[in-house]
């Protein structure tokens, strides 16, 4: 795919996202959302619905052949509706087109006879009112069900998310990025469900779910912004804080496989550095000091023995949890409190399946930071889990 073809791409599931993110949040308590229903979007209230498509189309300009496509799977709907006896609904077309102003468009009977007549290039015509058997009386009704609504540009339309949800949270502006890419993962993972019930979402369950503890970055939000920004907008979201208090902290990064030494070190470095306290004076309390656990997931042993190696000859201090060669795990031996003279500064884990003894054994404050490349980590417990999108290992050292 040429790389204007995929940006555009990207933008037209974005901006759609974005409509449904504005329409749930702009819900009644009566009123529940459908995402991929009829149309992109459905909005339903007792027997009445309202079926919605959306549209990104900025290389186009308006004509009534640009909506054909959009306007046909919906007058099948009604079409089918009318003759099986099932109850009517109301369809709205919601397209962006270049150099045309927003607003309600509406259609008279020639006009929709007019737009569902497609010219081919080799001079054959189509006309899709006959292929659907559907009189002008047919015609004259449909078009009291349907809304054609010209939407605004992009950066416009990114502009209204941004405000509705600084009104439905509460927050401050600094927060409004955090509580979106919320909104916007949630949205992108209800569309890809299969089952219709795991699409369906009110606004109160939608603000519930958005306002988790339990963060997952979007894969959009990262192909919108771009890696410089993206780790930006990561870092200030959450590893900017100058006094950072003892807590128990758990960095898991979802390696590829084939990572060189160097950067894997690289970004351990860059973790002790910035989130041990390994190099206070000795005036530090003993609870106030702290060392991260990390969990290099998918890293092979003899690689994570080797990088142990280096680290160790290098005369940086850290623990795993085993005390000796051939001894058995024992989280005390990972738990091992740092302090000014033994300057522990890393805590390794070896594998997944010991995060939860782990967990349970922290009697402090515990965090957990995901930067994960296909899918995170499932943590049971009801903890912070900072879920982060990456590509590859190099955000990490960007983002922290």
């Amino acid at each position: 795919m040429p790389e204007r073809t995929a940006v555009a791409t990207i933008k037209g599931y974005l901006y759609q996202f974005d409509d449904t993110i504005i329409r749930i949040l702009r819900c009644s308590p009566r009123q529940s959302v459908l995402i991929e229903g009829i149309e992109d979007v459905d909005i339903e209230s007792g027997n009445t619905c309202e079926a919605i498509q959306c549209k990104y189309l900025p290389s186009r300009k308006f004509s009534l052949a640009s909506i054909r496509d959009a306007v046909l799977p919906m007058l099948s709907d009604y079409l089918d509706r009318i003759r099986q006896s099932r109850q009517e609904i109301n369809y709205r077309l919601y397209a962006y087109f270049s150099e045309i102003t927003p607003g309600e468009i509406q259609l008279d009977l020639q006009s929709i006879k007019q737009c569902l007549i497609k010219k081919k290039q080799d001079g054959t015509v189509i006309n899709y009112q006959d292929d659907n058997h559907a009189s002008d009386d047919d015609l004259e009704r449909f078009l009291n069900f349907l809304s054609i609504e010209i939407a605004t540009e992009y950066n416009c339309h990114k502009n209204k998310v941004f405000e509705i949800i600084k009104r439905e949270y509460s927050c401050a502006d600094a927060e409004i990025e955090f509580y979106y890419n919320n909104a916007l993962s949630l949205v992108a993972q209800m569309a890809s469900e299969s089952e219709e019930t795991n699409r369906r979402i009110t606004k109160r369950k939608f603000l519930t779910k958005t306002k988790t503890k339990q963060i997952l970055y979007s894969i959009w939000r990262l192909q919108e912004v771009g890696k410089a920004v993206y780790c930006k907008e990561m870092h200030r979201q959450h590893f900017s804080i100058r006094h950072k208090p003892a807590y128990a902290r758990i960095f898991i990064i979802e390696l590829e496989g084939n990572e060189s030494q160097t950067t894997i070190k690289e970004a351990i470095l860059k973790l002790r550095s910035n989130w041990s306290s390994h190099e206070k004076s000795n005036r530090k309390p003993q609870e106030e000091r702290h060392a991260p656990y990390i969990l290099l997931n998918g890293i092979g042993a003899p690689q994570l023995i080797e990088l142990k190696n280096e680290l160790y000859r290098e005369e940086f201090k850290f623990t795993d949890g085993f005390a000796f060669a051939g001894a058995s795990f024992n989280v005390d031996e990972l738990n091992t409190p740092q302090t000014f003279g033994n300057k522990l500064s890393l805590r390794f884990i070896n594998e997944a399946s010991l995060i939860p003894e782990i967990i349970t054994s922290l009697s402090k404050t515990k965090e957990i930071y995901q930067f994960y490349r296909t899918k995170p980590i499932m943590i049971a417990d009801d903890i912070k889990n900072i879920q982060i999108k990456i590509e590859d290992i190099t955000y990490v050292k960007s983002i922290i």
